[in-house]
């Protein structure tokens, strides 16, 4: 089976699909710098977004709040503020799908490296990181099976 986790995840269609997948802001931003980067044109779902903020802060400029809440007003325009209370915040969620990956990415390259087996790398990198080895084992599957469905959307998609 390919390895998934091991290459950096650059493809625009993985950026797509989690941009479109999760709804985050945070994931049309890396969408949109991925596409500068690459030469590739904006897509119309990030222009769209784009737009929908554009409108948001022009609101917040006609009508500028006091100045304690403008923060709150512009992360509003931007689609960062909390849903609900007690729901996370997109950048908690981000933090912890970048987090997620890089505790995937490390047991992969240890996995590869070592012929020692699942059970001491996922010791191993549960003991670097300060987290269980469930946590470790959790995140590493639950990536791997993440990567490889969507990577396989991918695939359909493109057929």
């Amino acid at each position: 089976m390919e390895n998934y986790l091991i290459h950096e995840d650059t493809g625009l269609q993985l950026k797509r699909h989690k941009y479109l997948s999760t709804g985050n802001p945070i994931t049309a931003w890396e969408y949109f710098k991925a596409c500068r980067e690459q030469g590739e044109p904006i897509p119309e779902e990030v222009l769209r977004y784009f737009d929908t903020v554009a409108d948001g802060i022009l609101k917040v400029a006609a009508d500028p709040p006091e100045p304690k809440k403008r923060p709150e007003r512009l992360a509003k325009a931007l689609g960062m503020l909390k849903k609900t209370r007690g729901a996370g915040s997109c950048f908690d969620a981000y933090k912890n799908r970048l987090k997620g990956f890089r505790i995937a990415k490390q047991t992969e390259a240890l996995l590869e490296a070592e012929d020692a087996g699942e059970d001491w790398t996922f010791k191993q990198v549960a003991k670097e990181n300060a987290l269980s080895k469930s946590t470790v084992m959790r995140r590493y599957k639950g990536y791997r099976g993440r990567l490889r469905n969507e990577v396989d959307h991918i695939l359909k998609m493109l057929k």
